[in-house]
């Protein structure tokens, strides 16, 4: 992806982005239109189904050999093998393993420690422990910022709760929490720049401009 195609997704995704959050609290000061929508706002999946010219044919996903034991257990070396064979049993160049972080260190290590070995080996991190990391990564940036205090003051949570929120320690906590203030914050962010556009008398502009593409399913009149 050359630059300005990924300077233009990325400013697909923040317009995106914006107009979630906008539906969420829906109407607005500077956005009106269908009143239903504040009662029951679309999910995000509808949402990405109408934002979407796209009709992807449906795909059958197939997984490969679990490794069911425990990271210190010493078969790590052997079920890499094992993995790599069957790989090259269904000509596939490329192994590709999916583990938690444990194992992902170890594999890791194997891989620095035989580079022609393993050259063909490629080792991703989880799902959740990318996200976890990230959350926690951000509570460690925002911690005794006040977000604690945020949290406990507007009744969402207790302070132990809040705390392990911001210590990354609990994942779906944080997945909730870190969404709720992030929305609260964009809420605030909203209503200056809507404050801000009214003085200006350039919301007719930003509305059949910038956010044109997305007045069908906000329902902008």
């Amino acid at each position: 992806m050359c630059p300005h195609e990924r300077d233009h997704a990325e400013r697909s995704l923040a317009d995106e982005n914006i107009v979630w959050f906008l539906l969420r609290m829906f109407p607005t000061q500077m956005m009106t239109g269908e009143e239903n929508l504040s009662v029951n706002p679309l999910t995000w999946n509808r949402f990405c189904e109408l934002n979407s010219n796209e009709n992807t044919a449906q795909t059958v996903i197939g997984y490969g050999p679990l490794y069911p034991q425990t990271p210190t257990n010493p078969d790590v070396t052997t079920s890499l093998d094992y993995f790599i064979s069957v790989s090259l049993k269904l000509q596939q160049p490329k192994t590709v393993i999916t583990c938690d972080q444990a194992v992902y260190d170890i594999i890791k290590g194997l891989v620095k420690k035989e580079l022609e070995k393993y050259k063909h080996v490629i080792v991703r991190l989880g799902g959740f422990h990318i996200a976890q990391n990230f959350l926690g990564s951000i509570g460690f940036l925002m911690k005794e910022s006040g977000i604690e205090n945020l949290m406990v003051y507007s009744g969402i949570c207790g302070r132990g709760t809040a705390n392990k929120v911001i210590g990354g320690k609990d994942y779906y906590k944080m997945v909730r929490f870190h969404s709720w203030v992030c929305e609260a914050m964009f809420m605030l962010k909203w209503e200056a720049f809507e404050k801000w556009m009214s003085e200006e008398n350039e919301v007719e502009e930003f509305v059949d401009g910038r956010m044109a593409a997305f007045k069908p399913i906000i329902g902008i009149e």
